[in-house]
């Protein structure tokens, strides 16, 4: 199934295509430099979910509105996945230890339901 992996640089962008979506999403929150989102990123590239998913990909500093989604989604460390709903309703918020991927793969999979 096709993971759809989205970058934008503005806070409404992201807001904007998700509701058009009609479908949860996944936001991964990093910055450069950052050896961990770095790992995270490249196993995402190569992921092939068993289930459509679309993932906006954030980092800092092409990602111009982190502040603004630093205090929304509480993010102290990096990488930091959120899990949304089509209005944009965080459902879950987890900090991805040295980008491992069963952790991600873990929490994606646990809201599967929000991407059909």
């Amino acid at each position: 199934m096709p993971l759809t992996v989205y970058k934008y640089a503005k806070k409404e962008q992201v807001e904007e295509k998700i509701k058009s979506l009609q479908t949860g999403a996944v936001i991964v929150f990093g910055i450069r430099p950052c050896g961990p989102c770095t790992v995270l990123e490249s196993f995402i590239n190569s992921w092939r979910p068993e289930i459509s998913i679309n993932l906006f990909e954030l980092k800092a500093p092409e990602f111009e509105d982190m502040e603004d989604y630093r205090k929304k989604f509480d993010l102290k460390l990096f990488p930091t996945v959120s899990i949304v709903d089509k209005n944009m309703k965080i459902v879950e918020t987890q900090i991805i230890p040295g980008g491992n991927k069963n952790v991600f793969i873990n929490l994606v999979m646990k809201h599967k339901s929000l991407f059909e």
